[in-house]
């Protein structure tokens, strides 16, 4: 029936001598797709593209039809062209990266995700979706970027733990650590892998002790997990470390015990030299004695003075003095203190791979400090580790959303990164989070300018700027920007 409607229409159009218009073309090419034939409508489609470029009216059933006949790389094709004619519908960015997808084009899928994200950058779920893309794709850089983005817009332990993992693989293992303790602490169920990588950390940090409390959590939650994991043979590791240990222990026992006794030595040697100070005295003055007696010609009663030759000799005691002293004058062991002022010493020494190396050990000690992790980032900064210094200053954001100061040393480094359309993203962000800042204003009002383009909005934010803050420093450049953009008739 419909294949017969079809031929009564052309029949119709070809009786009445005329072209037909652009709705009746596609009204036919419907029909052919309702009844299968997808490549005679694919043909009337394109032959009105030619003539009528640009008609999302024509796009949009153009791009379907690829895509039904699973040509996904043309599907694609007009998806983005759908979305680049019309600002308003960039949803078509999505379908774009479905039929990249199914096309395994995951590449253009990562560029059709991210020109989406240019107009949506608050949507969670795409920034979590283009991390997994870059994931597959092993460009863990920007599945990290992509990863974070999707946490700071809504934190949630599946992309914490998937944090933890791409950093795990980089060798940050600080990083590591925390990400897999957030999505542990942010999950209930389906723990296996922060546990399983948080042992691995231990291990690797030849932190034993600890390893073994996780193989012990690990044994508690899922006993048969370890066995089946490339851990296998930690626990056969972990309990020749603990017979070491034992042994370690019985060892320094006895260091112990023999130390007590070089103890009791010593003050056993000084105790000795005291009375035979004492002893030498008492002969001095009865010697002085007798020969006074014999001066003055006393008679010989005195018969109970001791010979000196009756004095028994001083027992031999081996001198432990100094290993009682060596001993006693170990050093303390490092604070977390004492590491971050030796790191702040290095660092304005301009030693800074040291310096960051004691920040490191400080943070290891204790974490917590949102101020710590930002002096590493522009410690790491100063040392040209833009990497690093990033994910360090989202760690001091991570745990001091409200300080300013950490989200301005973010966008420090990423406004020297090549793509400036990250640092343009943060900005936007950033502006949302701390809407009164003169700084983010006018750097927001500059980006809008020299990276998007867009002297609509960049003339707004200068105008902001310039009344917001009248003796701001960079006020006067500013306003010289301002009047470049806007000139006066």
């Amino acid at each position: 029936m419909i294949m017969f409607l079809s031929i009564a229409y052309l029949l119709q159009i070809s009786c009445s001598q005329r072209e037909a218009t652009i709705e009746e073309s596609i009204s036919l090419a419907n029909l052919y797709l309702e009844t299968g034939n997808t490549d005679q409508a694919i043909n009337i489609f394109e032959d009105l593209n030619d003539k009528h470029p640009g008609l999302a009216i024509i796009l949009e059933p153009l791009a379907f039809a690829y895509a039904k006949k699973e040509d996904n790389i043309l599907a694609a094709f007009y998806f983005t062209k759908l979305s680049e004619i019309d600002p308003t519908q960039k949803h078509y960015f999505i379908y774009a990266v479905n039929s990249f997808t199914q096309g395994d084009d995951l590449r253009g899928s990562a560029n059709a995700y991210r020109r989406y994200l240019e107009e949506f950058p608050h949507d969670q779920a795409v920034w979590k979706s283009l991390g997994k893309i870059y994931e597959d794709l092993k460009d863990s850089n920007n599945a990290i970027e992509s990863y974070l983005q999707s946490y700071q817009l809504k934190p949630d332990g599946q992309t914490a733990i998937q944090l933890g993992r791409l950093f795990h693989g980089m060798g940050n293992l600080i990083q590591a650590k925390n990400w897999y303790q957030a999505g542990l602490d942010l999950m209930i169920d389906d723990v296996d892998e922060p546990l399983l990588g948080l042992m691995k950390i231990s291990l690797e940090q030849k932190d034993y002790s600890l390893a073994e409390e996780w193989l012990q959590k690990i044994d508690d939650k899922y006993p048969n997990l370890l066995a089946t994991s490339p851990l296998f043979s930690a626990r056969n590791e972990l309990l020749i470390w603990r017979e070491r240990q034992v042994k370690l222990e019985e060892s320094l026992a006895e260091q112990n015990r023999l130390t007590e006794e070089i103890r009791e030595q010593s003050l056993v040697f000084e105790q000795d030299i005291n009375k035979n100070n004492t002893f030498s005295h008492s002969i001095e003055t009865h010697t002085s004695i007798d020969q006074n007696e014999e001066s003055n010609e006393l008679p010989k009663e005195v018969s109970d003075k001791i010979p000196i030759s009756e004095i028994p000799p001083l027992p031999h005691l081996e001198d432990n003095t100094q290993k009682v002293a060596h001993i006693l004058a170990l050093p303390p062991p490092p604070t977390s203190n004492s590491l971050l002022q030796e790191a702040r010493e290095l660092k304005v020494a301009g030693n800074y791979k040291s310096s960051t190396l004691k920040f490191r050990q400080s943070l290891a000690l204790n974490d917590r400090e949102a101020s710590t992790w930002n002096e590493l980032s522009k410690t790491l900064e100063l040392d040209g580790q833009l990497h690093y210094a990033e994910a360090s200053s989202l760690e001091a954001i991570r745990r001091d959303r409200l300080n300013i100061t950490y989200t301005q040393q973010l966008l420090n480094i990423l406004s020297q990164d090549e793509n400036l359309f990250r640092y343009f993203r943060e900005l936007k962000n950033a502006k949302a989070n701390f809407p009164d800042s003169p700084e983010i204003t006018l750097s927001l009002a500059r980006g809008y300018n020299n990276i998007i383009n867009d002297p609509h909005y960049a003339i707004i934010f200068y105008e902001e700027f310039l009344q917001m803050a009248p003796n701001h420093p960079e006020w006067q450049k500013a306003n010289i920007e301002f009047k470049s953009l806007s000139p006066t008739p």
